[in-house]
């Protein structure tokens, strides 16, 4: 999240400032959240940056325990919901698709202190999940993604909830920033309200 007075931006070399973050967090790529006009009129011609919509819920949710216990214990049969493991972990960042469910954790160790996530497997292959994208201060920013063929089939749901009652049960709060409309409908079928849409900035180095 970037937030500066306009005579601060005019001063500052935006490309220099996005390469050093890009250093920093040692990422090809991250997503920025502007509160400046003027960063937003200079984000529009880089072309570094794209820019994405996405879709503010509520973050105090109105989560019913039984209702979250249904959807999780309803996977059928040919599925297996499991938490994330050390060998699930690492497997998860292999997939361009899986792997924001740790991608902001470095290593294992640093997962078991603060992450938290679970998937959905089928004869051992992953195919969804829902996990902490990032944590901090008893809070996760929640990230959600099924792989192709087995979308629509109401497991982002299932695998949500799962997270959720982990989330309860530890008063960890989860809170949810949906991508597109399919994660906010999944999101107010959990809960969570619509708030707003906003615009977020893709910087890749």
């Amino acid at each position: 999240y970037i937030e500066s007075h306009e005579a601060d931006i005019s001063a500052l070399d935006i490309p220099a400032f996005l390469h050093q973050i890009a250093v920093e967090l040692k990422k090809t790529h991250f997503h920025i959240v502007s509160f400046s006009s003027a960063l937003d009129s200079f984000l529009l011609s880089f072309n570094k940056v794209t820019s994405k919509c996405r879709y503010a819920m509520n973050k105090d949710p109105n989560l019913n325990y039984d209702v979250l216990l249904s959807y999780a214990q309803s996977i059928p049969k040919e599925y297996v919901l499991t938490p994330i493991t050390e060998t699930l972990f690492h497997q998860v960042r292999k997939a361009t698709w899986s792997e924001d469910f740790s991608i902001n954790y470095p290593d294992y160790k640093t997962w078991k202190e603060s992450g938290i996530g679970y998937l959905i497997l089928k004869d051992s292959e992953i195919i969804a999940g829902a996990s902490s994208y990032s944590s901090a201060h008893n809070t996760i920013e929640i990230t959600i993604a099924t792989k192709t063929p087995y979308r629509r089939k109401g497991l982002a749901t299932k695998v949500c909830s799962a997270l959720l009652l982990d989330c309860m049960n530890k008063k960890i709060n989860p809170s949810w920033d949906a991508a597109n409309c399919y994660s906010v409908a999944t999101a107010k079928n959990l809960g969570y309200s619509y708030l707003n849409s906003y615009t977020s900035w893709i910087y890749t180095d």
